[in-house]
């Protein structure tokens, strides 16, 4: 760096060179005064410098945002925050032809990410006005200094592109590690820790323990610093995209327990949806075991299941669905090998607030079996209060993995925002499962 020390690099690197300045007594020699004196947002010589950490709530629009987005906000004191700058890590996913393809390759790393600057006011219309999202912003209370080494490491970050992975190098991952790379954030958390909401939660917990200033950005309205604001604030950081359940499953002939484990989860009857208010579904690495005699056993894993009941809105309450997904699971006696099972399926479905009724017909297929099928499947969603029924029938010509279970009833029940009372029926199998699932 000494030796390629120019006006041009020390704009690229303003970190680096920002740093040894204040370690060496060259003070002019590094200085990166230059690179801000043309520019609006100049977090050299703003009054006014905050820094914001903005969680967009999620949609399954996008295969992207199934759990939200972060991403930093500077206000450089301009007159309105509408024209402050944000930085996000995002991944370019032009070249991909449908939401199959942008999982696959997200999953894969197929997609290149970078970082980017852009001015808040476009981000609020789209967030708040096309997809009907809502934007929290929370003020991390930086000082200048830490507020201005961050902007400099965001701002060297900018020039390199790398790989974006949904499960480990995402919008969460990469905020958290600029905080961290940063010394704002003092710990690094575990891999586990890769969603938005954690980013927020862990930069509250740590930096702004107190929430003093907060904003919510609706599509309709802009409401600042108020007792009834906060409320909504925490209300809206209950999200869990994670669920464990413990139930007992009885049956003619057989009595097992199970655990099951789902570490991406967020769906119907998760704590942050208002039950069938989008009728979406995203479940990976769905992990559950039985108990046979003394210990526990695998019988299911379930690399992914995604499901929109309404997916696009044709005409008044009739949309378009559609679901993906696959599993290996064995017996309930945890005997025998894993069976294969793949599936796919579009259809229609009608959708109020309080109800949704889907028929799709569905192709699925065993490698195991080498065997593939076409059916009906049909499905009734239906929500009062704390209560969800749901009703799904499938066909008595199906695969042999699911030919036991042509008639599912289930039955949810909210005890408060973390925990769920859960009751199962499958009715030609004659077994019933009863249990309590904790989001977390």
């Amino acid at each position: 760096m000494l030796s390629q020390n120019t006006p041009d690099n020390r704009c690229r690197f303003p970190a680096r060179y920002s740093w040894l300045k204040k370690v060496t007594q060259l003070n002019r020699k590094f200085s990166v005064d230059h690179c801000f004196n043309e520019k609006s947002a100049n977090p050299l010589k703003s009054n006014q410098l905050e820094v914001s950490l903005i969680f967009a709530s999620a949609t399954n629009q996008t295969p992207m945002s199934f759990f939200g987005h972060i991403f930093i906000n500077y206000e450089f004191g301009i007159g309105d925050p509408y024209f402050s700058h944000t930085f996000s890590f995002t991944a370019d996913t032009q070249s991909s032809q449908s939401s199959i393809e942008t999982i696959r390759q997200g999953i894969n790393g197929g997609f290149q990410g970078r970082y980017r600057e852009d001015v808040f006011h476009p981000i609020i219309e789209k967030y708040t006005k096309v997809e009907s999202r809502q934007l929290i912003s929370v003020n991390l209370n930086l000082s200048r200094n830490e507020a201005t080494s961050l902007y400099f490491h965001l701002i060297e970050l900018k020039n390199i592109t790398y790989p974006y992975k949904f499960f480990s190098t995402n919008c969460s991952t990469e905020i958290y590690e600029a905080l961290y790379a940063s010394y704002i954030l003092k710990t690094r958390k575990p891999g586990f820790k890769i969603y938005p909401i954690d980013t927020l939660k862990s930069a509250i917990k740590t930096i702004t323990p107190e929430i003093m200033e907060a904003t919510i950005y609706y599509s309709d309205e802009e409401t600042k610093n108020s007792e009834r604001i906060i409320k909504k604030i925490e209300n809206s950081l209950n999200l869990y995209p994670r669920k464990f359940g413990i139930e007992y499953v009885s049956g003619k002939d057989r009595s097992a327990r199970k655990i099951t484990l789902r570490p991406g989860y967020n769906s119907i009857d998760s704590p942050n949806n208002s039950r069938l208010s989008n009728g979406n579904s995203l479940i990976f690495f769905e992990t559950s075991l039985i108990k046979t005699k003394n210990s526990f056993k695998l019988q299911e894993i379930k690399p992914l299941e995604i499901e929109s009941l309404k997916a696009k809105n044709i005409i008044n309450y009739i949309n378009t669905s559609w679901s993906i997904g696959s599993t290996f699971k064995r017996d309930l006696n945890g005997q025998g090998s894993l069976s294969d099972l793949s599936w796919g399926s579009f259809g229609l479905s009608f959708a109020t607030p309080n109800l949704i009724l889907s028929a799709q017909p569905n192709i699925k297929t065993s490698a195991k079996e080498s065997n593939t099928k076409l059916s009906i499947e049909s499905k009734i969603y239906l929500t009062y209060g704390p209560i969800l029924l749901s009703m799904t029938h499938n066909p008595k010509n199906s695969l042999k993995t699911e030919a036991k279970k042509p008639l599912k009833i289930d039955l949810k029940y909210k005890i408060d925002k973390r925990l769920q009372l859960e009751i199962q029926r499958n009715v030609r199998a004659d077994t019933f499962h009863a249990g309590i699932s904790v989001f977390f």
